[in-house]
């Protein structure tokens, strides 16, 4: 819109020495709004309104936009800290299996020897005073009752040479 006013301005030499200094210049008159039509003034009122309308929505927009890239980014250090966690996972995995397999390497001392050593040699003589006393419980145990497979198979080819027209069993 265009401004009709005129733009006064006023120079000391305009301005007539009879009049005080003191006397306040008029102002200029307020500006004066132009009757518009009714028609105009809607379609004004109706643009105020869209562009309205259209900032909100851009502004929505906006934080929509702003809400995913927080998502995404959340999501994104999510899976970082999976991925690390499983890569730490896997290290300690790795150092226990080479911790290990240095244990099973690891050769053993000549103390350590020595007690396994002894533990063994003692394990044996408890065993053999276990053997013992169980011999000397048992003596009448020590001759079978029963004759063993030899003598069962002497007496099987003694009694098929008596019987021939027997077959020997399967």
């Amino acid at each position: 819109m265009e401004d009709n006013r005129e733009q006064l301005t006023v120079s000391s030499s305009d301005i007539p020495s009879d009049v005080p200094s003191d006397v306040p210049l008029k102002k200029d008159p307020s500006p004066v709004k132009p009757k518009g039509c009714k028609v105009h003034e809607f379609m004004i009122q109706l643009l105020k309104k869209r562009v309205q309308d259209g900032k909100l929505e851009l502004e929505r927009s906006l934080r929509r936009k702003k809400e995913e890239n927080m998502q995404d980014q959340a999501s994104q250090t999510e899976e970082e800290d999976l991925k690390e966690e499983k890569e730490k996972m896997q290290e300690q995995a790795s150092q226990t299996e080479e911790e290990d397999l240095k244990e099973q390497k690891r050769v053993l001392t000549n103390e350590e020897l020595n007690k396994k050593y002894l533990k063994l040699l003692k394990w044996c003589q408890k065993t053999k005073r276990e053997i013992d006393a169980l011999l000397e419980e048992n003596q009448d145990l020590t001759e079978p009752k029963e004759p063993c497979e030899e003598v069962k198979d002497v007496e099987i080819d003694a009694l098929l040479k008596e019987n021939r027209d027997l077959t020997e069993p399967k």
